[in-house]
């Protein structure tokens, strides 16, 4: 087997396949995820996935323990906010396991005195109780495991391994990793990082006068990245002023910024440009930033959609959950109520919405002539409704049916939390997430099916969450943001129609030449820093 290794290759990339590389139909392009769980399965290390809620959850009973009689130095944020420091200090215990530690003590006699006070706390909260495999102990076990097959001679694992990026730039512990394949047999080779087109010589007084704008803006890239990797402790903005000279474009056509007033501009002449094309085929669509507005302006021209890059939390139906227990806590704020009405496809019956929406609109908030009015309303309707649907049954039959079936509704807006408490009943809690979950279960037959099952599986996994805890009420803080924590869990969900082009969502998954690339969203406030703990 050949693998072609890529920091940015766990997902979309292009090119699709490692033909480039390599002429073999057993040949694969891997991310440190997908190259991890390669791995995983060859040597008989693979196991169920874990999500990281569950993970916080561990830790944070970890941390409980560890610091039940003694003072550490997290309990402050941990008293103020269990969730959110359990969530943090795992980040980092992550990342010191990715980087080698096991979780032992430190002689601060024989170390430097900073931090060895909390990397120690830290080992003791190890010592309290376990927690589910994180990237950097599935790695550390795949090293283990690479070892020992080194020592009993045993049969190749992996061919080659041709890296994308160079070697020294990975992480300590892929390095490792690598390392041990090249032991083992394997053949480890870097993929030129240069096209054929851009040279050493193309550096020269000489050829500058032909080279391309793209050229010219890839030398400075690679110069930038030169300046920032000898040493220099100056920002990205301070090196390319400081250190990279200043070269004059062309105008050839080879580097293109489309500039507009706002988005749907932007949109719409991306999609004209795109339908006046005629061989789409030999570009690439880098979707830098969310692409809605542009799915739509491509509709308009009748053009494949190229799906909708916005975190699928954020979708209607999910909302669900955090607006439920925001409906259940004091003072109740009306834009909330209307939100949660206005929901298509969510848990209110239209009629009972139309009438709730006017009544709100009227008369924020509850308990007033008009809230009521809305709920007989809906009572009279579903009465209706009912007879119509079931005509065996008796007037009194139908009244307890209906009656029934609105209180369920008005169970959305129970009080749970009153306006001067901070912290929310367990059961309360796990009532609420029930609910949610019976009723996204009811719906999963509709269109939106995934999207009702998505929503009924993070409704579960916060209820067995709450389960957990010991205490016999949630903190309203840690709460939201163990909904946060769940509502990030299993929310990928591809909205791309089929088309000529070719997708990516990263710079870095374009790892070979490509005639076209169209960077959607190019200018962006700041970009996320690879962690070797994924």
């Amino acid at each position: 087997m050949e693998i072609v290794f890529g920091w940015s290759l766990d997902g979309l990339a292009y090119p699709e396949n490692a033909r480039r590389c390599t002429d073999s139909f057993n040949s694969q392009l891997v991310g440190p995820l997908s190259f991890l769980s390669l791995l995983e399965t060859r040597l008989g290390l693979r196991g169920p996935s874990v999500p990281r809620a569950v993970r916080i959850a561990d830790y944070l009973s970890m941390l409980a323990l560890a610091s039940k009689d003694v003072t550490q130095f997290y309990s402050a944020s941990f008293s103020a906010d269990a969730w959110g420091t359990a969530d943090h200090l795992l980040s980092m215990r992550d990342e010191l396991i990715a980087s080698g530690w096991n979780g032992a003590t430190i002689d601060p006699a024989r170390s430097e005195p900073d931090g060895v006070e909390k990397l120690n706390a830290l080992a003791r909260v190890e010592k309290s109780g376990t927690i589910s495999a994180g990237f950097g102990e599935r790695i550390q076990t795949v090293n283990t495991r690479l070892a020992a097959r080194i020592q009993s001679s045993n049969k190749l694992l992996i061919d080659s391994v041709r890296i994308i990026e160079p070697l020294r730039l990975l992480p300590q512990i892929w390095q490792e990793t690598l390392n041990l394949l090249a032991e083992s047999g394997s053949k480890i080779e870097q993929v030129p990082a240069l096209p054929k087109a851009l040279t050493i010589a193309s550096t020269s007084t000489s050829s500058r006068s032909t080279s391309s704008d793209l050229q010219i803006l890839q030398e400075c890239l690679l110069q930038t990245r030169s300046s920032r990797s000898s040493g220099s402790s100056k920002t990205l903005n301070e090196v390319q002023l400081s250190n990279v000279e200043k070269r004059e474009l062309s105008g050839d056509g080879t580097v293109s910024v489309i500039d507009a007033d706002d988005e749907i501009q932007a949109a719409f002449f991306t999609a004209a440009w795109l339908a006046q094309r005629s061989n789409r085929a030999d570009l690439v669509l880098l979707r830098g930033a969310d692409c809605s507005m542009l799915a739509q302006a491509c509709d308009h021209y009748s053009l494949p959609s190229p799906g909708s890059t916005a975190r699928l939390q954020f979708k209607a139906i999910l909302q669900v959950l955090p607006l439920a227990f925001k409906l259940a806590c004091r003072p109740l704020d009306p834009n909330i109520m209307m939100e949660f009405a206005s929901i298509q496809g969510g848990p209110l019956p239209r009629f009972v919405a139309q009438n709730l929406i006017y009544s709100i609109s009227q008369a924020p908030g509850i308990d007033s002539a008009f809230w009521n009015e809305a709920w007989q309303k809906s009572l009279n309707s579903q009465k209706s409704f009912t007879s119509k649907d079931h005509p065996e049954l008796t007037n009194t039959e139908v009244v307890e049916a209906s009656a029934k079936k609105i209180e369920e509704q008005r169970n959305w807006f129970k009080e749970r939390v009153a306006p001067s408490e901070r912290r929310m009943k367990k059961s309360d809690a796990e009532e609420i997430c029930s609910r949610i979950e019976k009723w996204a279960m009811s719906r999963s037959p509709d269109e939106n099916r995934a999207l009702y099952e998505l929503a009924a599986g993070q409704s579960k996994m916060l209820r067995q969450l709450i389960a957990q805890l010991r205490d016999e009420s949630i903190c309203l803080i840690q709460l939201r943001k163990m909904i946060e924590s769940v509502t990030s869990y299993g929310s990928s969900v591809s909205t791309a129609d089929a088309a000529d082009w070719s997708l990516v969502d990263k710079a870095g998954q374009i790892w070979d030449a490509a005639p076209t690339i169209l960077w959607w969203g190019f200018a962006q406030s700041q970009w996320s820093v690879p962690r070797a703990s994924i």
